[in-house]
Protein backbone atom coordinates (compact mmCIF):
# COMPACT_ATOMS: atom_id res chain seq x y z
CA UNK A 1 0.00 0.00 0.00
CA UNK A 2 1.00 3.97 -0.53
CA UNK A 3 2.93 5.63 2.58
CA UNK A 4 0.94 8.05 4.30
CA UNK A 5 -0.53 11.38 2.67
CA UNK A 6 0.24 9.90 -1.18
CA UNK A 7 -3.64 10.44 -1.96
CA UNK A 8 -3.99 13.50 -1.05
CA UNK A 9 -2.00 14.22 -4.32
CA UNK A 10 -2.99 11.55 -6.81
CA UNK A 11 -6.40 10.98 -5.60
CA UNK A 12 -7.67 13.48 -8.33
CA UNK A 13 -6.69 13.86 -11.95
CA UNK A 14 -4.75 17.34 -12.63
CA UNK A 15 -5.25 20.10 -15.17
CA UNK A 16 -3.92 22.70 -17.24
CA UNK A 17 -3.86 26.12 -15.66
CA UNK A 18 -4.40 29.20 -17.62
CA UNK A 19 -0.68 30.26 -16.91
CA UNK A 20 2.22 29.23 -19.10
CA UNK A 21 3.71 26.32 -17.68
CA UNK A 22 1.05 25.76 -14.90
CA UNK A 23 -0.73 22.45 -13.54
CA UNK A 24 -3.58 22.15 -11.11
CA UNK A 25 -4.38 19.89 -8.53
CA UNK A 26 -7.16 19.54 -5.90
CA UNK A 27 -6.17 17.87 -2.19
CA UNK A 28 -8.09 15.35 -1.03
CA UNK A 29 -8.69 16.66 2.57
CA UNK A 30 -11.04 19.95 1.09
CA UNK A 31 -10.80 20.29 -2.73
CA UNK A 32 -9.07 23.41 -2.14
CA UNK A 33 -7.14 23.79 -5.38
CA UNK A 34 -3.10 24.21 -5.62
CA UNK A 35 -0.49 25.32 -8.34
CA UNK A 36 2.57 23.85 -9.51
CA UNK A 37 4.57 25.90 -12.17
CA UNK A 38 7.08 24.47 -14.36
CA UNK A 39 8.59 24.75 -17.48
CA UNK A 40 5.78 24.71 -19.78
CA UNK A 41 7.14 21.80 -22.31
CA UNK A 42 6.83 19.70 -19.07
CA UNK A 43 3.10 20.29 -18.25
CA UNK A 44 1.72 17.67 -20.86
CA UNK A 45 4.22 14.81 -19.66
CA UNK A 46 3.57 15.61 -15.86
CA UNK A 47 -0.47 15.85 -16.07
CA UNK A 48 -0.37 12.66 -17.94
CA UNK A 49 1.67 10.98 -16.01
CA UNK A 50 -0.34 12.15 -12.58
CA UNK A 51 -3.09 11.12 -14.36
CA UNK A 52 -1.92 7.94 -15.14
CA UNK A 53 -1.74 7.40 -11.73
CA UNK A 54 -4.83 8.71 -10.16
CA UNK A 55 -6.64 6.16 -12.53
CA UNK A 56 -4.37 3.48 -11.40
CA UNK A 57 -5.16 5.16 -7.71
CA UNK A 58 -8.58 4.66 -8.20
CA UNK A 59 -8.32 1.81 -9.90
CA UNK A 60 -6.59 0.03 -6.73
CA UNK A 61 -9.27 1.69 -4.08
CA UNK A 62 -12.35 0.21 -6.22
CA UNK A 63 -10.60 -3.31 -6.10
CA UNK A 64 -9.73 -2.88 -2.08
CA UNK A 65 -13.82 -1.86 -1.93
CA UNK A 66 -14.34 -4.78 -3.79
CA UNK A 67 -12.73 -7.66 -1.77
CA UNK A 68 -13.88 -5.85 1.48
CA UNK A 69 -17.36 -6.10 0.04
CA UNK A 70 -16.88 -10.33 -0.63
CA UNK A 71 -14.91 -10.90 2.39
CA UNK A 72 -18.09 -9.37 3.94
CA UNK A 73 -19.82 -11.85 2.25
CA UNK A 74 -18.53 -14.73 3.18
CA UNK A 75 -18.21 -14.18 6.08
CA UNK A 76 -22.03 -13.25 6.97
CA UNK A 77 -22.52 -16.67 4.50
CA UNK A 78 -20.34 -19.04 6.75
CA UNK A 79 -22.06 -17.46 9.40
CA UNK A 80 -25.43 -18.13 8.46
CA UNK A 81 -24.61 -21.53 7.48
CA UNK A 82 -23.57 -22.19 11.00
Amino acid sequence: MFKSGIGAIIHMRWIKGDKPGEIIGFWAEDLNHYSIIMPPQLVDIMISTQNWLSDKYDNMNNLISKTRELEYFFKNKEKNND
